[in-house]
């Protein structure tokens, strides 16, 4: 019997506040109930026509009007790659330059609230609930069936957070929000905001080609529908096709669209607080955004443009040269004091060090591969680091394309599994259309493939030559940590003593002490991925196992459950 949202909850039945964890597992089972319905809804033309009609709807019915979303002084970014490291730097600098900030993003890492931060943290569970149902409860006493009955004009999924998030946003009475699309951008649910202050597009590439289209021009064409008229419109280096695609889009809208200066260019020293190469290049980006923000914010600005904007000849036309922006202290903390967990993010527990990086595309898992490279090759010391694949990328995502970049960091073991994190669910938040075994095994089966015609791998089996590599496909997630805690007990026993390491040695205790979850964030405890101390000590020790978590924030969000609730066993 199919199931709608009316049969998971009545909207007559509302909670009471009596119940507070009751009350937020309520709004997660309807939540993950709209995301269910997405998954039936393959109409993708129809919903996306639908978008702005039914957000306008619910806009309406909560009584938000276009001068309520004005209020909110929304800084816009779409793109393919980099998005929610660019949002996380430019909530970090209106932050620490004392602005109340609010961050909506996506996707969320373990919960459905880190969706939606205020100065920079997740909601307090009582506080979504509060929030969600409000917004809820109004929504479906005012349904339409002339409307939701049509094909694709149900509450989807994307469409409830999103207008959660501005309800939670006026509510809050932020400074500034940061609005990161969902997916592309002229048919995103975000596009419902008519007046940002600045607007943003990172990298782009290639994804989610079955609703965007097949080619760069295409992606580039979705993702400029941010744009609008008079506002001031930054991007980065991007694959020439693209670039000429935005320029024609923002010269067509009337937007002006200017390339951001490299981050090579200003004077003061500092460093990232999100690793990964393409990193700089998503600092540059906030730092303009910011920039132009607080310009235009404070009336600094000449209708919308900066007098350090300078024009300069290149073979994008239009597109402008922007020239450095002034930065002070407040940037450079910014900068230096963000964190954006599942990315480029290093956990140590259970004498395994797991590597995350949820990196959805082709580039992404290139820098994925070679940051846990340059990473592990720190600490190999005579063939001393041991290392494990866990992997598992989305059906819509080129998964055999992602193994070839991979099989040259010279794993000696590999893991593949589904996205189901344990067998049963603990709670509402890791309830999930479970993805199919057999893509597991298949991707094994490649895998081991590649691995064949690969001279690395053969090499990195001569200095493990006691272990023949080992490659499995489990169910879940938790069968998967704990097949990888299990081999390590393998390569442990294998594994001789050094003389010059501590029995109790700080750099392999300590994390496991700081393994924590807090309540108000959802966050692991993490090695400082630049703690050169912590570098060190581990150098000094022997058959170090070193996992890469890679494919989807699925996976990344996965381990990290698993590893909480191994650590609560405790």
């Amino acid at each position: 019997m199919r199931q709608g949202l009316r049969d998971v909850y009545s909207s007559k039945h509302k909670p009471t506040m009596a119940d507070n964890q009751s009350d937020y597992e309520a709004a997660v089972t309807i939540i993950n109930a709209t995301n269910a319905l997405d998954g039936r809804e393959i109409d993708y033309k129809a919903r996306d026509e639908l978008n702005m009609l039914c957000m306008q709807k619910y806009l309406s019915d909560l009584r938000i009007s276009d001068s309520d979303l004005s209020r909110l002084n929304v800084i816009h970014v779409s793109g393919s790659k980099g998005k929610g490291s660019t949002c996380a730097y430019c909530e970090s600098i209106l932050r620490h330059h004392g602005y109340k900030t609010g961050f909506y993003s996506s996707p969320h890492l373990m919960e459905h609230r880190e969706r939606i931060r205020i100065q920079g943290r997740i909601l307090e569970k009582e506080t979504f609930a509060k929030y969600f149902w409000e917004v809820y409860t109004t929504l479906k006493e005012n349904e339409k069936p002339e409307l939701e009955g049509r094909v694709g004009g149900s509450m989807t999924y994307f469409r409830l957070l999103t207008v959660l998030a501005l309800h939670v946003f006026l509510k809050e009475n932020v400074d500034v929000v940061i609005w990161e699309t969902g997916l592309g951008g002229e048919y995103d649910c975000t596009n419902i905001v008519r007046n940002p202050v600045v607007c943003g597009v990172t990298s782009l590439a290639l994804d989610h080609v079955n609703r965007l289209g097949t080619s760069i021009e295409q992606i580039a064409w979705h993702k400029a529908g941010i744009f609008k008229p008079g506002i001031p419109a930054f991007t980065v280096e991007q694959p020439l096709n693209a670039m000429r695609v935005l320029e024609e889009r923002a010269r067509n809208i009337r937007a002006p669209l200017y390339k951001c200066a490299d981050l090579g260019r200003y004077q003061q020293q500092f460093k990232l607080g999100i690793e990964g190469s393409k990193q700089p290049l998503n600092a540059s980006l906030a730092i303009q955004l910011c920039s132009t923000w607080i310009g235009r914010h404070e009336g600094k600005c000449n209708s919308g443009r900066r007098a350090s904007l300078v024009a300069t000849q290149t073979d994008y036309t239009a597109v402008q040269l922007a020239e450095p922006a002034t930065i002070n202290a407040n940037f450079v903390k910014g900068l230096e004091e963000c964190e954006w967990l599942g990315r480029n993010q290093i956990i140590a527990v259970d004498g395994v060090t797991f590597y995350l990086d949820g990196a959805p595309t082709h580039d992404s898992i290139q820098q994925c591969a070679e940051w846990f490279q340059t990473k592990t090759s720190l600490e190999d010391k005579e063939g001393n680091v041991f290392r494990i694949l866990l992997f598992y990328c989305t059906s819509d995502r080129d998964a055999n394309g992602f193994l070839q970049l991979l099989v040259n960091c010279g794993f000696n073991a590999a893991v593949f599994c589904t996205n189901a994190i344990f067998k049963e669910p603990k709670c509402a938040d890791q309830v999930k259309k479970q993805t199919a075994f057999a893509d597991s095994a298949k991707r094994q089966e490649t895998f081991e493939t590649l691995l064949g015609n690969n001279a690395k791998y053969e090499t990195s089996q001569r200095d493990h030559g006691e272990i023949s590599f080992k490659s499995c496909a489990v169910i879940t997630i938790q069968e998967a940590v704990d097949w990888i805690i299990k081999l390590r007990d393998d390569v442990k026993k294998m594994s001789k003593p050094h003389s010059g390491m501590a029995k109790n040695d700080p750099a392999v205790k300590a994390p496991v002490e700081e393994m924590c979850v807090r309540e108000d964030a959802t966050e692991i405890g993490i090695i400082d991925a630049g703690n050169d101390q912590a570098t060190d000590n581990n150098r000094n020790r022997q058959k170090q196992v070193h996992v890469l978590v890679t494919g989807s924030l699925q996976i990344v969000a996965g381990v990290m459950w698993v590893l909480k609730d191994r650590q609560s066993d405790r």
